[in-house]
């Protein structure tokens, strides 16, 4: 047998591992909790750091829960159910406090992640992993290995639903010996009380647009950008939502009557934001919002473009837009934020939902003379290590 150390696990990394010290050498272990000493066997010994795993417990941390997934800890979609809802909190907001201030020297006071209405039964959205011999489940940690499952705890009922006929049509491809057998099965629920699913061959693309997973703490996100409008744009003012998706974030600004253009790489979320625009166009903006009160509906215009390719666009359109909002896949603006900032909008919303890269486009946009007005985590993935951040950025005195 290797060697065991004794470790006491302090923290948790970006990652979901539990953190300790061997020898003044960092070592990750899986599926431990602050609090937790274990004795661990190496796995792992890279030049800065070390994996191990746990062989035995001599304290379990006060911080541990059961985990109620009899999958949990062989399927990678989850890494923190044995640790307490609490403790998930407070480690990812202590960890985007330090991405902030060891990655881009931005000490704001990171508040409180605000946490999930729901942390299971929460997904409205997921990718389903199909192996070769049909079985349909989630990849295993750091690996493509399909974990079968049944049912998974953190989908809504109607996502879990639809996994049984996933199952029959898989077992009919089987049956037919098919030679395009599905590689993930997507599945999706508008309205939470049905669900639709599609299959995304080898080579081929996913068809659906984006959809912020957990609807409840989507609407916090969606209320911090129309508060943010609301306090600093006037009527027929000009908002560039970039990155835009279906709308999701733009279309709630419809009270407001703003000038809203939306620039998004997918085309079936570009359809779908200009249905969502014509409807309310058509509805009025109080009956998409639920609200009583009379508003003046905003003018909206979505395009499908690329980022990359509207650089010298958004460059016109700068001098007569008040408010660009950011929503970017993991990579962020990929290296186009200092020219952004260059920009001077005068408010910035930005949305992440990975701490390193927003550190390093927020200083970008630091050094160009913004200000952070607000920052705000925000628990999208219970169980999870991921988080989202929204981020108001409004430009210096000096600046404007």
């Amino acid at each position: 047998m290797n060697e065991l150390y004794r470790l006491e696990i302090d923290d948790l990394a970006f990652g979901g591992e539990g953190v300790g010290r061997i020898e003044n050498m960092v070592c990750f272990v899986p599926f431990t909790a602050p609090g937790d000493v274990v004795q661990v066997e190496i796995t792992q010994h890279k030049k800065k750091f070390l994996r191990g795993k746990v062989v035995s417990f001599d304290t379990r941390s006060p911080k541990r829960v059961e985990a109620p997934c009899p999958y949990f800890g062989d399927c990678g979609g989850c890494q923190w159910q044995h640790i307490d809802y609490s403790q998930q909190l407070e480690s990812k907001r202590a960890h985007l406090q330090h991405v902030l201030h060891k990655s881009a020297k931005i000490d704001y006071p990171v508040p409180p992640a605000i946490p999930s209405p729901k942390t299971y039964n929460y997904r409205r959205t997921a990718q389903l992993k199909v192996n070769a011999a049909g079985e349909v489940g989630f990849f295993r940690e750091h690996s493509n290995t399909v974990v079968p499952i049944d049912q998974c705890l953190v989908m809504e009922p109607a996502l879990n639903g639809v996994i049984p006929r996933i199952k029959e049509k898989l077992a009919g491809l089987q049956e037919k010996d098919s030679p395009q057998l599905p590689l993930e099965v997507e599945i999706a629920s508008e309205d939470g009380q049905s669900a639709a699913f599609h299959f995304i061959y080898k080579g081929r693309h996913s068809t659906q647009s984006f959809l912020q997973a957990n609807r409840e703490v989507n609407t916090h996100l969606q209320e911090f950008i129309l508060r943010h409008v609301r306090e600093r744009v006037q009527t027929g003012q000009t908002v560039l939502d970039l990155f835009c998706g279906d709308g999701n974030l733009s279309l709630p600004l419809a009270e407001l009557g703003v000038k809203v253009i939306g620039y998004d790489i997918s085309r079936p979320a570009i359809k779908k934001a200009r249905r969502a625009a014509e409807k309310l166009s058509a509805s009025g903006p109080n009956d998409h919002l639920g609200e009583t009160k009379v508003g003046t509906a905003s003018s909206y215009s979505f395009h499908k473009a690329p980022f990359q390719e509207i650089i010298q666009t958004i460059t016109e359109l700068a001098p007569q837009t008040q408010v660009a909002i950011f929503d970017p896949p993991r990579q962020g603006l990929d290296g186009k934020a200092e020219s952004m900032a260059a920009l001077g909008i005068p408010l910035v919303l930005y949305v992440s939902c990975n701490p390193g890269v927003l550190a390093r486009d927020l200083a970008s946009f630091m050094h160009a003379g913004y200000e952070i007005a607000e920052l705000q985590p925000m628990d999208m993935f219970p169980h999870t290590y991921h988080l989202e951040t929204a981020v108001a950025l409004t430009l210096g005195e000096t600046h404007k």
